[in-house]
């Protein structure tokens, strides 16, 4: 017997989207037909806000927990309710520490911005007090060596190493203090008072781990990391075969 759900948590990218960065029509039939039988579903991406948004629809999503859950929005309010923004003060000290260590930083604002040197970043963020989330490749160094002292020296940001199911490429996201994807959606479970043990959730990759240890039922993505398909309680198609309509239509509506 199937338990019962109450919530749908989706990542984006190598998940709901294709390869193409689109969302297939099935996926959206599927999703807006449970939205109509009660179900929240509620998307869960590291992508800005309005990157997220110019892709989805009230017609089948409820909430978007943007930027990896520092920047909640609701589609029944039209609103932001939650938000969590990072020191400027702290990133400057940061970036001059460790400045030679990085060859692109991407830093979330409302819009997305890239710098090619720390130099650049600093200016940027004199002029621009909200910083929700920044994504910086390194290079001279292991990320993974670099992690346990980033922890250690600041221990007021999130750290997490991401690598998309779709690239090789290793980045370092750096992100309020206790914001990842699982944190985020144990905390909106308790917003909306629903049993986290009643969700599904979907993903592709190394920033999804968090969210797969909490869910109720984690399921990769044929596409997934294999670190993931690791923490998943069953693995679907992938993203460009129907992976979140072949799953969904089986487990609510196809019977058994």
């Amino acid at each position: 017997m199937f338990l019962v759900i109450w919530m749908i948590f989706l990542d984006m990218d190598g998940t709901l989207l294709d390869s193409n960065s689109q969302i297939k029509e099935e996926s959206k039939k599927i999703l807006k037909k449970l939205k109509k039988d009660g179900k929240i579903i509620v998307i869960v991406t590291g992508r800005i806000l309005s990157s997220a948004m110019r892709l989805l629809d009230s017609d089948f999503v409820d909430y978007v927990l943007s930027n990896n859950g520092a920047r909640w929005y609701s589609y029944q309010t039209n609103e932001i309710i939650y938000e969590r923004i990072l020191d400027n003060s702290m990133l400057h000290q940061f970036f001059e520490q460790y400045k030679n260590y990085f060859e692109r930083i991407d830093v979330a604002t409302i819009t997305w911005d890239h710098f090619s040197t720390v130099e650049e970043l600093e200016e940027f963020l004199s002029n621009n007090p909200s910083v929700y989330q920044i994504s910086a490749g390194l290079s001279n160094c292991d990320i993974f060596e670099m992690l346990e002292e980033f922890k250690q020296n600041y221990p007021q940001f999130q750290f997490q190493v991401m690598q998309d199911s779709f690239s090789e490429k290793q980045w370092l996201n750096i992100l309020y203090k206790n914001i990842n994807k699982g944190k985020s959606i144990v905390l909106f479970s308790k917003f909306l008072k629903q049993p986290l043990d009643s969700s599904i959730c979907f993903g592709d990759g190394l920033n999804d781990i968090p969210m797969f240890d909490v869910c109720g039922i984690p399921v990769a993505m044929g596409n997934s990391l294999q670190k993931l398909k690791e923490k998943a309680k069953f693995i679907t198609n992938s993203n460009d075969d129907n992976g979140i309509y072949k799953f969904l239509y089986h487990y609510f509506y196809e019977e058994v």
